[in-house]
This record gives structure tokens, sequence and C-alpha cells, in this order.
């Protein structure tokens, strides 16, 4: 800094490499930790850091165990070395923490924010000279990076991320002082070298364009409208801001105006900066009263004309309240809302009710910048009662003696103020109008508290405003408040945002036309009736900017900010990234897992930013949509996505069945734009994973779809592409197991993998090449599932590898099975059984993602004890019965589809045997399984073998309803594969309880259906119903199968 010599001692420097000087020597600050120790502290500098928060900051999640006897080392030294070079600064413990106790002079940081804020504040006055210079000094403060040495710390990161936003702020404004006073070429230089390094920086890029355009430069504007959209084309995926197309268009049209001067606006609320009045020359002159012109104006629009939009309910309770005050019932009303809301607008028009009545008009404001004692307020309100009355009786007293008052003489001057306004009072009734009461010091409350209780009887009216957010940081204000509330004649007017019908009011009377209901209703969201913020948002879409947070707004923004801890800050953009309206317990969860006290929620509340809805226990909404908007504008792109999946990620511990998924895939889809798909369907997929270890299998499916619809939304990229064809993949194996590979999902989910993976390779994998062919096979296409077994078997002779041979085995076994060609089939079985026992059991070979759902073991043993049974090979069916179960009733075992297939295959052949109470005690076992288990497929499948076996044991009614339901909900799901067999289970059943006629019907229908699918296993004589069949059969198929097959 450059005034080092007003004050001497040490000087710190975050604006670049952390450095301390002391009489323009370097000071050597000693270990890395030590160094950002202080540089925590110079953060924080005349706050208190607590303890969990510098240990976590220094040291991360995991501290040392003796992480507090090694910080109280690093704090002994620095209290050395800065006793050393400066004993004014001092290093105190205090409040379970640390204090830097020193001048936020001596911190380049400090001065560099404090540079910024005046700047903007000349810039809004309209003096753009005091605003070029200031921005100036500010900006030569930069020495580079903050902190840049701290980068492994992510405080010190998150706090240069901050000051870089504060620098890119005053260099905007500092280009917006420059531009009206037309010096383009300072601003050609100086942002073209910033826009060189940050080409996506949209306001400066514009502010760019116009000062290259304005000093003959077109050309050059244009090729930094091309990179800018090129940059952010690139790192965003997005289009350039309307603002700057249409900047662009005006360029090219050669039609851009010179830069106007600015106006001073009175749509926001400058840092109070009102000077100290001057000692009077004696103790009867009055203290002299600050300028008009530097008031500070609350942040309320130019009302768009006399009228009041929206408040008159509020107007009838003044005027009630003055008419009672008129005859002598004097009040204190406190009007008591946000900033902007309109409080200054309804004193307005209450005072311009009064032009023309009998009262006298007194008016003052509060600052928080008074010297103590601070009666100035009150002081400038008497002299306009005596300068209205014609006296001059009641004078200020000298501000410098005042200092040194005992109570009693503050308690004297102050009830010769309240005499005073008594005093005038009996003349004419009188209208005190104070403003910004949450500004007030105390001496200014305390006369208040003692005039409310004078002025029952008195024609006096008091109008304070105050801000709601301000009374919650203050409990001296709050409790004053709260005092002067419990007399009988004083009450609290609280304006609420307007309505939507009153908002759409106030956009037609300040725009001249009646908003389209849709605009209505989104300037409504963005403002929450708030009608600074309301007709800021209209100037703003009128002037063509595009829809973002309008340039004034974000003033009003960034400075009540600026006032919350880094902590808070942070809740609030959290809670922005979660939505409008944010569940409190939720919140909570988030907070604790990133280590942060609950405590900051109320903290988060009291900044008036967010609210407790009163509609819904437990929810919190931010009072304007533009409050939101800005935070998610302040926060970087990656770190919003980071939020949104953490979000998601607690979204989903917190999931229970049933729940909506569209809050969650809202989240992951936002952080899939910047994070990847991979990453950002994690969630999902962690919510499906557990469904299904529940055998929720419907839910596991709905958030499997969820996570495919956020991949879905996502550019077609290759790796977004590859996430995808894994989701559909596990959607097939899922839908499969629960309809059956014949299901009308699982071809549309089949085909749709297929042409991804035509995408990626061309080579048709083992996977679904599989899948391909159970489809085929459920279906009854057998010819299609022998061309795809040819494919299989190619595949597995070029390349393809053990899992494409297995493959290929397995679907030629089973058509052969169907076929009735046993020997073939039991031959290819055993080739494919054996190969895929090799790959299980070595770790070393790489399965495919379908092995993870079915185990290809039970599969090919289901077959080969079937296959036996029917060839007549009672010890080969016991075997590989025998392993089946033993398979699949291990208690490690973890696929019930596996086990249901297990027992289906046992009840089958205990058909085959004739052991009606094996038969039923299997398929009853496998029933109850695929119920519990969600697994419809099965549950039909199981329910002929079990039918069958109730009939045989006399439960005629209930195992036929049980057997032709299955075939019926078979037929919807298009399940052909063992219908035939079904058929003729059910055929027999129907024959046991003397229903001859319709045995034979459903037998004729089997046989048809055997003839024309050549499913010939069903004529093998093990089946109870075979000899039916061969006295229904019309073709030769059948005889041969039953007289020349082993019995």
């Amino acid at each position: 800094m450059k005034d080092d010599a007003r004050f001497p001692g040490l000087r710190f420097d975050l604006l670049g490499p952390l450095s301390v000087r002391s009489s323009g020597k370097t000071v050597d600050l000693g270990a890395p930790r030590q160094r950002a120790l202080l540089a925590l502290l110079l953060i924080h500098v005349g706050n208190v850091v607590s303890l969990p928060t510098i240990i976590k900051a220094i040291w991360g999640s995991s501290p040392p165990s003796q992480v507090t006897g090694t910080l109280q080392a690093y704090v002994s030294r620095l209290r050395k070395l800065l006793a050393r070079h400066d004993r004014s600064i001092r290093l105190v413990h205090h409040l379970q923490g640390y204090l830097l106790e020193a001048d936020a002079r001596l911190v380049d940081a400090a001065v560099f924010e404090v540079k910024v804020r005046e700047c903007r504040e000349l810039i809004k006055a309209g003096d753009l000279d005091a605003a070029r210079s200031t921005a100036g000094a500010a900006l030569e403060l930069w020495k580079g990076t903050p902190l840049g040495e701290l980068y492994g710390y992510e405080f010190a990161v998150a706090e240069a991320d901050r000051l870089e936003h504060v620098r890119l702020r005053a260099l905007e404004v500092w280009a917006q002082a420059c531009l009206g006073l037309g010096a383009y070429e300072e601003v050609t230089v100086r942002l073209g070298e910033e826009l060189r390094r940050n080409p996506g920086l949209e306001r400066l890029g514009g502010q760019l364009m116009t000062a290259q355009y304005h000093s003959g430069q077109s050309a050059e504007a244009l090729l930094t409208y091309e990179r800018m959209r090129h940059a952010v084309a690139e790192d965003l995926g997005a289009d350039l801001s309307r603002e700057l197309q249409a900047l662009h268009g005006n360029i090219l049209r050669q039609d851009l105006p010179a830069a106007p001067l600015p106006e001073p606006s009175d749509r926001t609320t400058p840092a109070p900066a009102l000077p100290v009045p001057a000692p009077p020359a004696s103790a009867s002159a009055p203290a002299p009263v600050p300028p008009e012109a530097e008031k500070p104006e609350p942040p309320v629009s130019p009302p768009p004309g006399d009228r009041l939009v929206g408040r008159q309910a509020e107007m009838k309770r003044l005027q009630r309240l003055l008419a009672g005050a008129r005859g002598g019932q004097g009040h204190v009303v406190l009007v008591y809302g946000e900033q902007g809301i309109g409080k200054t607008r309804l004193l307005q028009q209450a005072e311009r009710c009064l032009a023309t009545t009998e009262f006298r008009l007194a008016r003052s404001y509060c600052v928080g910048t008074l010297p103590d004692p601070g009666y100035w307020t009150w002081e400038h309100i008497v002299r306009q009662l005596e300068l209205t009355g014609g006296t001059g009786e009641t004078a200020a007293v000298d501000v410098i003696a005042q200092a040194d008052w005992l109570p009693e003489q503050h308690l004297t001057h102050q009830m010769r103020i309240c005499q005073a306004v008594l005093a005038a009072a009996e003349r004419t009734p009188v209208v005190l109008l104070l403003e910004d009461l949450h500004l007030a010091q105390a001496p200014v409350l305390e006369v208040l508290q003692l005039l409310v209780k004078q002025i029952g009887r008195a024609r006096v009216m008091v109008l304070a405003t105050l801000r709601d957010h301000e009374l919650a940081k203050d409990p001296a204000v709050r409790r004053a408040v709260g005092r002067i509330l419990q007399e009988g004649n004083s009450s609290m007017l609280r304006l609420e945002g307007l309505a939507e019908e009153q908002s759409r009011e106030l956009i037609a009377s300040a725009s001249g036309a009646a908003p389209s209901p849709g605009k209505a209703q989104q300037l409504q969201r963005a403002s929450g009736g708030n009608p600074f913020l309301l007709l800021s948002a209209v100037c703003a879409q009128s002037a063509g900017e595009r829809p973002s947070v309008p340039f004034e707004v974000r003033e009003v923004l960034h400075e009540r900010l600026s006032e919350c801890s880094p902590d808070t800050l942070e809740v609030l953009t959290l809670c922005a990234v979660m939505g409008m309206d944010v569940h409190r317990p939720l919140l909570a969860d988030l907070l604790s897992t990133l280590g942060l006290p609950q405590t900051l929620i109320d903290d988060a509340v009291q900044t008036g930013l967010l609210r407790h809805d009163r509609t819904a226990e437990g929810r919190l909404s931010f009072a304007h949509g533009l409050t939101r908007d800005f935070l998610l504008d302040a926060t970087q792109p990656v770190t919003r996505a980071r939020w949104h999946h953490r979000v998601a990620t607690i979204l989903a511990l917190r999931s229970r069945p049933g729940d909506d998924a569209a809050e969650i895939r809202r989240h992951c889809l936002a952080a899939a734009r910047l994070l990847g798909a991979r990453a950002g369907v994690r969630p999902l997929l962690t919510l499906a994973d557990r469904e299904q270890a529940r055998f929720s299998h419907t839910a596991a499916l709905h958030w499997l779809e969820a996570a495919a619809s956020v991949v879905a939304a996502l550019p077609g990229d290759e790796p977004t592409s590859a996430v995808e064809l894994q989701l559909r993949k596990r959607m097939m194996w899922l839908q499969a197991l629960m309809e059956g590979y014949g299901s009308a999902r699982v071809e549309a989910i089949l085909w749709h993998a297929q042409k991804l993976e035509r995408a990626f390779d061309g080579t048709q994998p083992t996977g679904l090449l599989h899948a391909q062919a159970m489809r085929a096979i459920t279906a009854g296409q057998y010819p299609e599932a022998a061309e795809i077994g040819g494919l299989l078997c190619e595949l597995a002779d070029h390349g393809g590898g053990p899992e494409a041979r297995s493959a290929a085995c397995y679907v030629g076994g089973v058509t052969q099975y169907v076929s009735g060609r046993l020997d073939e089939s039991l031959t290819a079985l055993a080739e494919g059984v054996g190969i895929i026992d090799t790959l299980l059991e070595s770790p070393r070979v790489p399965l495919h993602p379908s092995a993870l759902l079915r185990d290809q073991r039970i599969d090919y043993r289901a077959y080969l004890a079937l296959g036996h049974c029917l060839n007549g090979d009672r010890i080969q069916a016991r075997r590989y019965r025998s392993e089946l179960l033993h398979l699949t009733q291990s208690d490690r075992y973890d696929r019930p589809w596996d086990r249901a297939f297990a027992r289906y295959v046992d009840a089958l052949i205990a058909v085959t045997e004739y052991d009606v109470r094996g038969a039923w005690l299997a398929g009853r076992a496998g029933l109850d399984l695929a119920a519990r288990c969600q697994l419809p497929f099965w549950h039909r499948m199981l329910a002929i073998p079990l039918g069958w076996a109730e009939v045989h044991q006399g439960m005629h009614e209930q195992g036929l309803a049980r057997m032709q339901k299955a075939l019926q909900d078979a037929v919807r799901h298009r399940t052909v594969l063992r219908r035939t067999l079904h058929l003729g289970l059910l055929a027999d059943a129907l024959h046991r309880t003397g229903a001859h006629d319709e045995a034979r019907h459903t037998g004729a229908a089997a046989v048809k259906e055997i003839e024309e699918r050549g499913e010939y296993f069903c004529y093998r004589p093990q089946w109870p119903f075979a000899r039916l069949l061969q006295e229904l059969g019309t073709g030769t198929a059948a005889a041969q199968h039953l007289d020349h097959e082993p019995r």
C-alpha cells in the first residue's frame, strides 16, 4: 500500500502471495501451516474464528490427535512475531476461538474492498471522475492471485475466488466510468488484456466491444465477440447473452450510440457516508444540517405516478390513526418490511395526503456512523418544528460536550427533546417521519421510548420505517422495538410483497401495457412481489437486457451479502442450488455432511433473503427468485454442479419407497451437465442397487429409468452414450427377470441397446446376441434363435472368447431340446457347462455384466437335468438336479430368480415321476419365493406344476383356476416358451377332474402349437399327458417320439 507512512508498523498483503512487511522489509512468517493460520486470521480480521473452523481449515477433516497443542504453538509464535514488530496488533483467545485485533486498514484486501465499495457508490451517484480514480486505485493494489502459495488450503482458494469476483466488479465500474468519460483507449488496452486471459467474461467483453467501436476499431470489436462466443460455447456449451448479441448487431449495422453519461440512481442504497455536523460556534447555535443530497435513500424505485399500487389497506389504517392523532390520541407506527418493499413510498403517500391538512410534518433519518451520543436525528426534527413554529427555544448542544455527559444529563436532554415535540403538538398536530430506525443508535431509541409514553393524549403521530432483516441482526434495536411495542399506543405495520394481481397493476402502470399472464407470473416469482425488484426487472426487460439479475438489484444484493459470514453465504448458495423451496431437514443433513453447524440455517434466515414457509412445516423459501438467481450466477458452474451432486446424494440416502424421482433427477441432470453422465447418475444408480438388493425390482427399474432419462437429456457424445448403453442393458436384464424375454418392454429396450451398441462396435457383442437369442426362444421363434446361435459360434471362432462359445452352446442346446433332439442338446449343454464352470472359477477372466444378474451354471444344469430325465437317464438327471438344488439353496446365494428356476425344474421332474407331493412342495416353495421377490415371470411358470399337483391332490377348482390364470398372463406378456408343455399339463389336469371334452379341446390346442413350432419335446412319454396328445396328434411326429425314444 502506498500510504504506509500514515500507519507505522506491520503491513499485511493478501492480494498476491501472503506477505507481511515492517518498515519496508519482509517479515519471515515461519512454517507453511503457521502462514496459513495467519492468513485465515487476516481474512477474518476483527472477528473471532472458532477453533473447529481453524482446525478444519488448516488440517482438513482428519486432524492429528495433538492438533490443539500444535495450534497453540503456532499461535504463540505468531504472538511473539507480532509483538516484536507492532505491539498495537494483538492475537487473543476469545469465545472458544482466536481474534486478530488490528486496524483493517493495515490489510491490503480490506482496503481494496473499501475502495471497491466507494467506487460503486460514486458511479451510482454519477461522479464518473471520482469513480474512475477510486476504482483505479483499488485495482493498483492487486499484485497477483491472492494467497497464491496457499492454494493447497480450501479456505485460501475460496477467499481468492471471492476477491477475484470483487476485482472484476471493480474493473466493471472502472470501465463504466471510463466509457462515460469517453476514455475509450484506456478501456481498450486494459480490458483487452483481461479478455485475453478470461474470454468468457461477458459483461467486460461488452464494455470492451463498446470501447473498441467508439475508438474506430469496429473489426476488433467483432473479433472480440467471436472469441467470446467460441470460448463460452466450448466451456459451457451455451450461447452468448441476448445483450451481447444485440450489441454485436448494433456494431454490424454501425448503429451504436455514444455511451451516455449515467445519471445518479436512487434505486440502490448507498453506504451511509453522512458527515458529522461540525461543532457549533456556541452552545446556542444549532448544529448544521447535513446537505439533502447526501441523505441515504432506501432502494425503492421511483413511483410510476402519484397512485400507490397495492397498499390501500395500509393507507386506510394510517388514515384512521392520523384521525385519532388529530383528536389527541397519539400513536407510534413502526412500518416494517424488507428492503425495497415500499416503506418509504408509503410514507411519501402519507406525506402527500397530509399536505392539505393542518398537520405539521418533520422528517429525519437514522444513520449508523454518527459519533456518540448521536442525537442528531431528533435534533434535526426539533429544528424543523421550531422553524415552522416560529420559535427557537430548544437548541442542540455541543456534540463534543455530549461525549462527557453523565447518565442524568442524557436523560435531561432526552426529556427536553420530548417536551419540544409536545410543545409543538400543542400548537398544531404533528407527524414525525423517521426512516431507517434499524440504524438508530441507543440515544435515538431511548428518546422514542420516552416519547411513546408521553404522547398518549397528545396530537402526535410518529411513523418510523425499519428493515426486518436488519432488526434481526441487532439485539439492542430488537429489545428497544419490543419495549416500544409494549405500549398501548404503538403498533407494527408490516408490508408484505404485492399479490400477483397487484404486481400486474404495477407493471402496467410502469410500462404502459398490461403484461401477459406468463410474463406476470415470471416477474412475480422473480420479485416475490417486492416493488423495487419488480420494477427493476421490468426496466431491465424493457431495455433489452437478458432475463437475469438487473444491475441495480445485483448491487443491492452484493451489499447485503457482503455482511454475511462465509459459512452463511455458503448455506445460502446451497439453498439456491436446492431450489426456491428448501426442506429444512434435508438442509440440516447436508450441513452435517459438510461439518457445518445447524445454527447456520438460522443465520441464513436472519439475512431476510430466506424465510420460513408459513404454509408448510419445516420448509424454507427464498423471498425472491432474483436472490436465488443472483446466488447461482455468482457461483462457479463446476461448484454448482458439485453442490447438485451432493444434494442428489443426500436425497438418495433419505429416499423412501414410493418417493418421486423428479427432484433427484433434476439435481442429477444439473450435475451431469458438467461432471459427466457417469458421475451425474451415480445417486440414482445407488437407489437402484438398494432396491434390487431388497428384490424390489419394480422400484429398481423406476430409478434406472430416471437415470436413463438424465442421460438422454445430455449431448450424445461417446462417454454419455456408453453410460446409456450400460443402463439399457441393465434395464433389459432386470425387465427380463420380471416379465420374461418375450415382454414388449424387453424387446424395446433390447432394440435401443443394439442401436447404441452399433454406434460403438459393429461386431455384435456376446451379451446382446445372447439376449436376442433368449427373446427369440421365449417368443417361440426357434429358427431365428438358431441363426443367432450360429452367429455366436462364428464370434467364438473369431476372438469372441469363452463367453461367446458358452452362449453358443446354450442357445444351440436349448433349441435342440425344444425340438426334441435330446442327444444333440445334451452334448452341446455338457460342453457349455464345462466352459461356464471354468469361467466362474477363474477370477482373472472378466465376466460380462449379465453374469451379475444370471448365473449360467443354473441355466445349463436346469436343461441338463430335464434333458436327461426326458431321455430316460435317471442317474444323470438326479445328478444335475442335485447340483442345481445345492447351488441355489446356499444361504449366501442371492439370486432368487435362479432359485425359482431350480424349483420349477424340480417340480417338472417330480411331475414326470408322478410324484404329486414332490411337485406340490417344489411348486409351493418356488411360488412363495417368486411372490416375495417380485418375480412375476417365475410366478406364472411355477403356478402350472403347482396347480397340476393341487388338482391331483383333490383341490380341483383351485388348481385349475391357478393354471388357467397363469396361461392367460403368459399370453398377455407374449411368453410362448413352454406354453405347449403347460397346455399339456392343463389338459391332463382337466382329464383328472372328469372334464374330458375340455381336456381334449386343450390337448388339441397343444398339439396344434407343437406342430406349428416344432416343440416335439412335449411328446416325450415321461410327461403325464403324452398318451392324450398321441391320441389327438394328426402327424407322425408324435408317434415317432413316443415309440422310438427310451422310456
